[in-house]
Parts: structure tokens; C-alpha cells; sequence
């Protein structure tokens, strides 16, 4: 699940729901209301120390992201300036700081949540950090190898705890980057196509190619934490998303199509994409028209084909229909 917005798409992945179907209100940067349940809630009532550890001025408002967190430590500069900031440094220097006087206790387990802003939009130069040079990508990679340097830091303190043994480590994007390669459809193959990285103690790597959704985040996790049931029972939750230890084991089932959504805001009309393999169903509010692409062929969406194939972007249009009526719809509200 992709939003056009920063929190719209980080509330999809630690709620486990589809941002429409959560207590909102209408602006790009959202506030979500009490009535949603968020990951941290879940295992703090499973009893998990929870910490977490933000980077934009957003986060210091009245969000609703810090609801169920034990500590809660955003760190923002004034709006405007976020976009010039690295932000990498200083939340992995928090965490770690952090983990330093979180003594290791098998009675009550963490959860922390790191959330870093780059890479940047301007992508910002850092010094003793290697270039690619200088070109978009290039500068973009520059900025990923800091994010590393610092993450490298943060994992290595992870690695040297008695409680290394059992704990589980996610990495993954909010939205990904185009580069060059604009697009007017909010809801491309360049914002959808996120990393996802899980470390699960005693599973070999491997890499799993299906396409998922990043609502699919909150179920895994709880069922490897194994407090499904106590988080469920307390706020009958109704998660949208499916546990992905199956992939992790190599029992692949049938790949499922994946929905995402861009809901209406102030700024944005919605939108909508049904993915069924390699062929993509884009529903675009503003202009209300549906565009059909192959993007295992044309992964820029170059080439529209609703007109070439209509039968096929009927059956996906009703496919789509039908999977979001069964959603707890919810209107934004002020």
C-alpha cells in the first residue's frame, strides 16, 4: 500500500490496514485518530517495551504514530528546513543510545521503530561518504551508503546483545525514486516498488520475487512474535494484510493480486491500482479513467493498452471493485 503522502503510507505499513480505512484527517499530512490501533499498541499490550524513533517536525504533533510507545523521541528541525537536514546520524545515534541502557530480558522484549528521511529529495552530500558521481542516481546512491554507514552501526549493537539470538530486524521504503523517469501517475512501478528486508533468527536467506503488500508488514510480525492472539482478542483487529512466514520458509502458495491505493486528500484526488501478476490496473480520481499496462514488459507504463485488451481491464476493474467494497471504508474527517 503506497500513499502520495508520507504519513498515509507509513500509517498503511504499522497498522496492517489500507490508509482509507483508517481515522484520518483529509490533509497530505495526515493525523490519524485514536480509534486506529498501530503496531506499537499491539505489543506494548502484549507486553513489549516499545521505543521509537522518528525524523520530520511532523512527528512531533498530534499524529497519532506515538500512541503505544513507551519513548518517544522525534527529532525535526522547523518546516522547511527538513529537506536540507541529514537525518540518518542522529536517530541511529538515539536508538543506540537507547539499546545501550535497555538491559536484555526475556520476560519483557522491545520493539523499536526507526524511521530515517533519507535519502532526500535534493539528496544531500556527505562528507567522508564515497560518490558515484553526478548524476540523480549517483547522488542517490551517495546518500544510501550513508544511510548504511549508519545502520552498519546501529546493527553491529544489535549483533553484540545476549538478546541478538531472538531478534527479529525489518528494514524497509515508505516509496521508492524515478529518478529521471517522471511519471503523472502517483501510483507508478517506481513509487510501488519498495525494498523489504526481514532478518529472522535461524532462517536462512533467501530472496523471495512475489509481490506483496507492505500491509502484509503488521501480520508477520505478529505471528512471529507470537502474540497474534492476545492483540486480536484485545482490539478485535481486522488486518488486511497476510503473514509472509510461508515465503520465508519457501512454502510459496499462488500469487495473489496486490491492491494499493492513494486515498482522496485535500491535495490529491485518489487513486487506485489492482496489480494481477504483470499487468496493472490504475484508476486515476482525478481525471476517472482507467489505464491498463504489461509492466513486466513496459515497466514505465509507457504504453496504455485498455483499448487493445478491453475484456482483461474489465475483468480487473470488477476484480478491484469487489476486493474494495469489502473494505471498512472510512471518510476522511476534520
Amino acid at each position: 500500500s503506497v500513499s502520495g503522502s508520507m504519513p498515509t503510507a507509513l500509517a498503511a505499513i504499522l497498522t496492517g490496514q489500507y490508509p482509507s480505512e483508517l481515522e484520518r484527517t483529509p490533509d497530505d499530512l495526515a493525523g490519524f485518530g485514536s480509534k486506529n490501533t498501530f503496531l506499537a499498541e499491539m505489543l506494548s499490550t502484549a507486553g513489549y517495551h516499545t521505543a521509537g524513533f522518528p525524523s520530520h517536525w511532523y512527528f512531533d504533533g498530534k499524529t497519532g504514530f506515538s500512541d503505544g510507545f513507551d519513548v518517544w523521541q522525534p527529532y525535526f528541525v522547523e518546516r522547511g528546513r527538513m529537506k536540507l537536514v541529514p537525518t540518518a546520524e542522529t536517530v541511529v545515534t538515539a536508538a543506540v543510545e537507547h539499546l545501550h541502557r535497555l538491559e536484555p530480558d526475556p520476560s519483557r522484549p522491545f520493539f523499536m521503530w526507526l524511521h530515517i528521511l533519507d535519502p532526500l529529495p535534493n539528496y544531500i552530500e556527505h562528507l567522508d561518504i564515497a560518490r558515484f558521481g553526478d548524476k540523480r542516481a549517483d547522488r542517490y546512491d551517495h546518500e544510501i551508503r550513508y544511510v548504511d554507514t549508519w545502520l552498519k552501526w546501529f546493527f553491529d549493537t544489535l549483533k553484540r546483545r545476549e538478546d541478538w539470538s531472538r531478534t527479529i530486524v525489518v528494514v524497509a521504503g515508505s516509496r521508492g525514486e524515478a529518478f529521471e523517469q517522471r511519471s503523472p501517475r502517483l501510483l507508478n512501478e517506481s513509487n510501488l516498488r519498495v525494498p523489504l528486508i526481514f532478518r529472522v533468527p535461524g532462517l536462512e536467506s533467501r530472496p523471495v520475487d512475489w509481490r506483496i503488500s507492505l500491509i502484509d508488514l503488521v501480520p508477520t510480525l505478529l505471528d512471529l512474535a507470537d502474540v497474534t492472539s492476545v492483540t486480536r482478542r484485545a482490539r478485535n483487529l481486522s488486518l488486511r494484510g497476510h503473514s509472509l512466514i510461508p515465503h520465508f520458509v519457501g512454502r510459496d502458495t499462488t500469487m495473489s493480486p496486490v491492491f494499493a491505493e492513494s486515498p482522496e486528500s485535500l491535495q490529491h484526488a485518489m487513486q487506485l491500482v489492482w496489480l494481477d501478476g504483470s499487468t496493472k490496473l490504475h484508476f486515476d480520481g482525478e481525471e476517472n479513467h482507467w489505464q491498463l499496462f504489461d509492466v513486466a514488459r513496459d515497466p514505465w507504463e509507457k504504453e496504455e493498452l485498455s483499448m487493445k485488451r478491453p475484456q482483461l481491464s474489465g475483468r480487473l476493474q470488477t476484480a478491484l471493485r469487489r476486493y474494495r467494497s469489502n473494505l471498512d471504508l472510512k471518510p476522511p474527517k476534520r
